[in-house]
């Protein structure tokens, strides 16, 4: 166990906004391959898998393509949706410390 943190508030507030530009980055794969998606998939008689048995099993499998891009495009939601956490769970702290720090500071002045 470590003896003490350290922790500077303006460095985590600078990882915040990188962890946030992840989760803008992150959303936007997730939109441009829905975007994408849609494109290929709106087409009905020209879906890459076809229209007979195996396409419909390839398509509508219970392992299938649509269950597996379903929950392709769920995790990257989430994984966005987390990474914004992350950002606004780190921009809280540094907050928190900073004011901390200076609190603590106000007796010596």
């Amino acid at each position: 166990m470590a003896d003490k943190v350290q922790v500077d508030p303006q460095q985590l507030r600078s990882a915040a906004e990188v962890t946030a530009d992840l989760a803008t980055k992150v959303r936007k794969v997730g939109s441009d391959l829905r975007t994408a998606l849609a494109g290929i998939e709106s087409d009905g008689g020209n879906r890459p898998w076809g229209n007979d048995k195996t396409g419909k099993k390839f398509a509508d499998g219970d392992k299938g393509y649509k269950k597996a891009r379903d929950n392709l495009l769920s995790g990257t939601d989430g994984m966005g949706e987390t990474l914004e956490q992350f950002a606004n769970g780190q921009r809280t702290a540094a907050d928190f410390l900073g004011k901390t720090d200076s609190g603590s500071a106000q007796p010596f002045h």
